[in-house]
């Protein structure tokens, strides 16, 4: 699926059936799939940016507290599949990391934070270009949380 630039995530939007080659065997990932599990969706700057690492960092030791939560985490670096692969294995991270060497993410280039239910319904967005004001692991749990909660009717 190729996506027009136009194209962005806000509240309320659904995440697109894109997929991106994931490190470091270059299959394919959704953004957006079946299944029960709400999408925490992180989008770093750059893969070698010291704070931008961090936070996968920080992601990474939450990843168990996010999955009780039935949250999976999806990464995503613009560049090649080798820098993705390098940060996945560097920083040893348990979840999806995704490489964006054409820019066809949907978010805007900079750092970013989405979070939606299993349908794909986006709850939270927040997009801090080259900045690094982002949700807390703690903060995202809490909204695994609702979503976990929610009757699905």
């Amino acid at each position: 699926m190729s996506l027009s630039a136009s194209h962005t995530i806000t509240v309320a939007s659904f995440l697109p059936y894109l997929e991106l080659p994931s490190a470091p065997d270059g299959l394919g990932v959704s953004l957006r799939r079946r299944g029960r599990e709400a999408t925490v969706l992180v989008q770093v700057h750059g893969p070698t940016c010291p704070d931008c690492r961090r936070y996968l960092s920080e992601l990474a030791t939450a990843a168990g507290d996010l999955a009780s939560w039935d949250g999976r985490v999806v990464a995503i670096v613009p560049g090649s599949l080798d820098e993705a692969s390098a940060v996945r294995a560097e920083l040893r991270l348990p979840f999806a990391v995704l490489s964006d060497a054409v820019g066809r993410s949907p978010l805007a280039d900079g750092t970013a934070v989405v979070v939606a239910d299993r349908y794909g319904h986006v709850y939270f967005v927040t997009e801090t270009g080259a900045g690094h004001a982002l949700p807390t692991p703690r903060e995202l749990e809490e909204w695994l949380t609702y979503l976990a909660t929610q009757c699905p009717e």
